[in-house]
């Protein structure tokens, strides 16, 4: 059976910068192009270009550019091998603060449960919902990898604007993960969505708050230890 494109590209180990390679050969820019937009060599250009064509098996640069357009209209949310515990009343809590605000970050220490609890939210989200991982991200990349989440072109140049065409007249939750290494140009980008465009709310995951105006904070604490081995101590610390 054939994995749709975001899951294909998971499966085939495709790393951050060759995906971004791929959204932009998606919207048909020469590697040139691609090499300017990304602060790269055109040689680097085509070495993503033959890594994306060896792992996902594909003919040439014209299949890429179907694969690559197939991926905005995808939801993201990875299946899960375990259950969600622990943390009703904090999930309860993001979805009061998404009802409230456009833009909401879970911020807290690493390990905590952030990403879960974010995915989780989006699971019961009413609309479409996609993540945007910036763990790898670059500041100068953070744009890009947004704007390919929310579905608009690789290029674009104001990215509220675009989305406000592309999402216009649905509601999209956009969970961006891992805002912690690029907290200044994530805050700026998230920031401008949020204002800038009905209908989008931006969950956002990171180690401190975005720290930007509008932004509803969630402090998330670890889960508690078991006072004890027993089943019951276990049950009572979640």
């Amino acid at each position: 059976m054939q994995l749709a494109g975001r899951a294909r590209l998971d499966a085939a180990g495709v790393s951050a910068r060759e995906a971004q390679t791929l959204a932009a050969v998606g919207q048909r820019l020469s590697n040139r192009e691609i090499a300017d937009q990304m602060f790269i060599s055109v040689r680097t250009v085509e070495s993503h270009v033959s890594a994306l064509l060896r792992k996902l098996g594909l003919p040439d640069r014209a299949a890429l550019v179907r694969l690559a357009q197939q991926l905005p209209g995808e939801q993201l949310l990875p299946v899960m091998a375990t259950s969600f515990v622990g943390r009703a009343d904090e999930l309860t809590e993001v979805s009061e603060l998404l009802a409230a605000s456009p833009l909401v970050c879970v911020a807290g220490p690493a390990g905590c449960g952030k990403t879960r609890l974010a995915l989780e939210a989006a699971r019961r989200w009413h609309g479409q919902a996609r993540v945007v991982d910036l763990s790898t991200a670059t500041g100068r990349e953070v744009s890009a990898l947004v704007a390919a989440g929310v579905g608009v072109g690789y290029e674009a140049q104001d990215l509220a604007a675009a989305a406000r065409v592309a999402l216009a007249g649905s509601a999209l939750l956009l969970v961006v993960d891992n805002c912690e290494h690029v907290i200044g140009a994530a805050g700026q980008v998230l920031a401008g969505l949020a204002r800038g465009v009905p209908g989008i709310h931006v969950l956002a995951t990171s180690r401190e708050p975005l720290g930007v105006d509008g932004e509803y904070v969630l402090s998330l604490a670890p889960l508690a230890l078991p006072a004890g081995p027993r089943p019951q101590d276990v049950r009572a610390s979640i």
